[in-house]
C-alpha cells in the first residue's frame, strides 16, 4: 500500500499538471509579453518614420535657406520671406509623407551688409502608427535651418563721360544715377569690409592725381620749354592738374605700368600763329603775362568753353579703388561737362582697367590699401570678382581741333588729320580693350547715352559681357539703368 504512493511520474505528465495548476497567472503574463513586443516594433517603426520626416524637411530647410541667402542683399525681408516659403513649398508640399506641415518661420539678420544671415524653421507632424494603441497621439517632429551669405572680394570701376555735351540735364541726371549706383552697392553701409570701387570721369583726357606725378614725365621743364613767363604772382603760376596725354600705340590701350613708359603731362599749350594765339589764349598776347581771369590754369575747374589755360579740358581726378562710399560721393559730386577737346572713351576705360588690374597692385598712391588690385578671377580661388561699368554721350571723336590727350588732330597721332576717320581707328581700340579684360575675368556693363551713332551703339554693345550687361540710355531712364546694372552686380556677386 505504501508502494502505491511511490508510483513513478513521468516528465510529460508533470507539466501537464503544471498547467492545470498555473493556468490561469501565465496567459496573462504571454499576453502582456505579447503587447510590450508589439509595443517596441511599433515604437521602432514610429521613431524611423519621425527620423525620415525629419531629414526630408530639414533638407527642405536648408535648401531654401541657402537659396535664399544668395540673394539677401538684393531683396527685402519680405521677398526673401515669400521666396523660402515658394521653396519649401515646392519640395516638401503638405502631406508628403501624411504630415502637415505648419507655417515656416523665416528670419532675416542685417547686421551689416557682411553679417548677414537667414534662418528658417519648420514643425511637421504626423499619425503615429501604433504608438496610439499606448495613448501616445501624433508624432511632431521640428527642423532649423541657418544660411549666412559670404561676400567675396569685389572690385568695381565706375567710368562716366564728362565730356562738354554732357551738359546740364543730361550730367545732373547722370550724377544721380552714379549716386544711386553707389547707394545700391553699399546698400546702406558707410563702409565695406571686402568690397572696393573707384571712380572714372574722362573727356579728352583722364585725370590720374597731382600726387601721382612719378608716373608722368617732368612738368616743369614741359612748361619751361613752352616759354612759360611767370609773373609776380607766384600762387598764380600754371600747375599740373592731373591729366596726361595718351601713350603711344598700343600701350594706350593696354594695363601696363609706369615702369613700362610714362606719360607725358596734360599740357593745353597756347598757339602762336601769326603774332596772336589761337587755339588756347590763356596768356595775354601783349604783355606775354598770364591772364588772372583764368581759373583752370591755378588747377580750378572751369568748364566752359570761354575758359583756357594749360589745363582746360581736364575733367576731377581719378578716385581709386576705396571701400568707403564717401570719398565715391565726393568724387560725383565734382563730375561736371569739360568742354573743349573731344570725347575718348579708349582712354576712360583704359585707365578705369588700370584701376582695378593687379599689375597696379601698390601703385595708386591714394588707394586705401597696398594690397590692392585683388588678382584676376581666374588666376585664385577665392572667388574675386571684378567688374566694369562705361557710359558715354558721343562719338570718339575731337571737338574742332582742340588738345586732347592725343595732341591735336593736325599732329595725326591717330594716322590721320581726318576727323572724320577718328572713331573707325579708337573704336576698335576700345573694343580690344574689352576683350582683354574680358579674358581677364572682368564683367563689362556698357550704357550709350541719349546718343543715335549706330556704329558707336555697335561698339559699346560688342564690349558688353553679354547682351543684357548693354543698355540704350535716355535722361528720363539712366537712374533705371544704374540701379538694375547695380542689382546684376550684387546677383552675380552673391550667386558664387
Amino acid at each position: 500500500m505504501f508502494m502505491r504512493f511511490l508510483r513513478r511520474r513521468t516528465p510529460r505528465g508533470f507539466l501537464s499538471q503544471f498547467g492545470r495548476e498555473h493556468e490561469g497567472s501565465v496567459l496573462p503574463m504571454f499576453a502582456l509579453m505579447v503587447v510590450a513586443l508589439v509595443g517596441f516594433v511599433g515604437l521602432s517603426i514610429d521613431t524611423v518614420r519621425g527620423y525620415l520626416l525629419r531629414s526630408h524637411l530639414t533638407s527642405a530647410l536648408d535648401s531654401a535657406a541657402l537659396a535664399a541667402a544668395k540673394a539677401i542683399n538684393a531683396k527685402t525681408d519680405a521677398e526673401l520671406e515669400a521666396e523660402v516659403l515658394n521653396f519649401i513649398t515646392a519640395n516638401f508640399p503638405d502631406q508628403q509623407f501624411g504630415a502637415t506641415v505648419a507655417a515656416p518661420s523665416v528670419t532675416v539678420t542685417r547686421t551689416n551688409s557682411m553679417d548677414q544671415s537667414i534662418t528658417v524653421s519648420a514643425s511637421a507632424t504626423i499619425d503615429s502608427s501604433f504608438m496610439g494603441v499606448f495613448g501616445f497621439g501624433d508624432v511632431t517632429v521640428q527642423a532649423v535651418s541657418e544660411a549666412k551669405r559670404e561676400n567675396f572680394g569685389t572690385e568695381i570701376t565706375l567710368i562716366i563721360d564728362n565730356t562738354g555735351s554732357m551738359e546740364g540735364a543730361k550730367m545732373t541726371s547722370v550724377k544721380d544715377a552714379a549716386a544711386a549706383f553707389v547707394a545700391d552697392i553699399f546698400q546702406g553701409d558707410s563702409e565695406l569690409p571686402n568690397l572696393w570701387m573707384s571712380l572714372v570721369p574722362y573727356s579728352a583726357a583722364v585725370n590720374i592725381g597731382p600726387s601721382n606725378e612719378a608716373w608722368v614725365t617732368d612738368y616743369t621743364t614741359r612748361r619751361d620749354d613752352m616759354d612759360y613767363i611767370q609773373d609776380t604772382y607766384d600762387d598764380r603760376e600754371p600747375s599740373w592738374k592731373g591729366c596726361v596725354e595718351a601713350r603711344a600705340f598700343p600701350l594706350d590701350t593696354t594695363d601696363d605700368t609706369p615702369t613700362d613708359g610714362l606719360w607725358d603731362s596734360y599740357f593745353h599749350e597756347s598757339t602762336l600763329v601769326d603774332s596772336e594765339y589761337q587755339n588756347n589764349e590763356w596768356r595775354d598776347s601783349d604783355t606775354w603775362e598770364y591772364d588772372h581771369d583764368v581759373d583752370e590754369r591755378r588747377s580750378v575747374g572751369a568748364t566752359s568753353n570761354d575758359y583756357t589755360g594749360p589745363n582746360m579740358g581736364c575733367p576731377p581726378a581719378i578716385t581709386p579703388l576705396t571701400n568707403q562710399r564717401a570719398p565715391l560721393d565726393a568724387g560725383i559730386d565734382l563730375m561736371d561737362s569739360w568742354h573743349r577737346g573731344g570725347t575718348f572713351a579708349v582712354q576712360g576705360m583704359s585707365w578705369g582697367w588700370r584701376t582695378i588690374s593687379p599689375r597696379w597692385r601698390g601703385l595708386w598712391t591714394d588707394a586705401v590699401s597696398a594690397d590692392l588690385p585683388l588678382d584676376y578671377p581666374q588666376d585664385t580661388s577665392d572667388n574675386t570678382q571684378k567688374f566694369a561699368v562705361i557710359l558715354t554721350d558721343g562719338v570718339q571723336q575731337w571737338y574742332q581741333n582742340n588738345y586732347t590727350s592725343y595732341g591735336l588732330l593736325s599732329d595725326g597721332r591717330l594716322g590721320t588729320t581726318n576727323n572724320g576717320d577718328v572713331p573707325d581707328v579708337l573704336n576698335p581700340r576700345l573694343e580690344a580693350i574689352c576683350t582683354a579684360m574680358k579674358d581677364a575675368g572682368i564683367e563689362i556693363f556698357t550704357v550709350t547715352y541719349e546718343l543715335n551713332n549706330e556704329d558707336t551703339k555697335g561698339t559699346y554693345r560688342r564690349c558688353a559681357t553679354r547682351p543684357s550687361n548693354y543698355y540704350d540710355a535716355e535722361i528720363g531712364d539712366v537712374v533705371g539703368v544704374f540701379k538694375d546694372m547695380a542689382r546684376k552686380i550684387l546677383t552675380i556677386r552673391l550667386s558664387m
